[in-house]
């Protein structure tokens, strides 16, 4: 069976609607998947799909029509919160991305002192930006309903004022195995940049509520960690295992 490419629409959608839809996402249906009048489509918001056609194509525009809609919930049971940080090039990027095929809630972008990255002002709007871009296309891809949100990146010492709920990647730390119940509150998971947390940093996390929690021997990159420590929290009181 073909691939029915999904596309975000946040504004409410009817039956029989006709919409006209231009700019990159109509250039990479067009020009990217080589989609043409007649080809199916699925728009969806939280938690509803729509099937969709495409009725007449333009140079650099499409027309569609809205279909029937379908409740759909591809929601983990685990809530959480990707506390991720800052980290140069793709690698933020591939962090983002992933987590949210892998089912995360929302992300929280913080600098630490080994971030390596200098970015305040337009630079941070823009890559805020880019980074919500990042998590739209990756929901739209993996099949959710719900476009996680990124939020607005702090210092790591600002986001932990206050008491918090969940792991700080550390060597030395609990073993996955040894984690309590993940419980109805949205669960934390802080990973490092690539030169990791600073022993300040991580005694911070500590006393801000935030349990050591170790992935075994060998040492994990930061776009790695947190991928294998969202699964194996996923397989253990998520979805992975169903």
């Amino acid at each position: 069976m073909a691939h029915v490419p999904r596309i975000h629409w946040p504004e409410p959608l009817r039956p029989g609607q006709q919409l006209e839809l231009d700019g990159d996402r109509a250039h990479h249906l067009l020009r990217v998947l080589k989609r043409r009048a007649g080809d199916a489509l699925i728009l969806f918001r939280q938690d509803t799909e729509y099937s969709a056609s495409i009725l007449e194509v333009r140079r650099n525009a499409l027309r569609l029509e809205v279909g029937q809609a379908s409740t759909v919930t591809r929601e983990s049971p685990l809530r959480s919160l990707l506390v991720q940080g800052v980290s140069r090039g793709e690698r933020m990027d591939y962090s983002i991305q992933k987590c949210v095929e892998l089912g995360i809630g929302d992300i929280q972008p913080v600098l630490c002192r080994r971030s390596g990255v200098q970015l305040d002002g337009p630079r941070l709007s823009k890559k805020q930006d880019h980074w919500q871009a990042v998590a739209l296309s990756a929901a739209e891809q993996c099949g959710r309903t719900r476009i996680p949100r990124v939020q607005p990146c702090l210092p790591l010492a600002q986001f932990l004022n206050g008491t918090h709920r969940g792991y700080v990647l550390a060597p030395g730390g609990l073993a996955l195995g040894e984690t309590p119940p993940a419980g109805d509150a949205p669960l934390e998971l802080l990973v490092g940049p690539e030169g990791g947390l600073d022993d300040e940093e991580l005694e911070l996390a500590r006393r801000a509520g935030l349990l050591p929690l170790s992935l075994g021997p060998r040492i994990l990159r930061t776009e790695t960690a947190g991928l294998v420590a969202l699964a194996a929290l996923q397989l253990r009181w998520g979805d992975l295992s169903s």
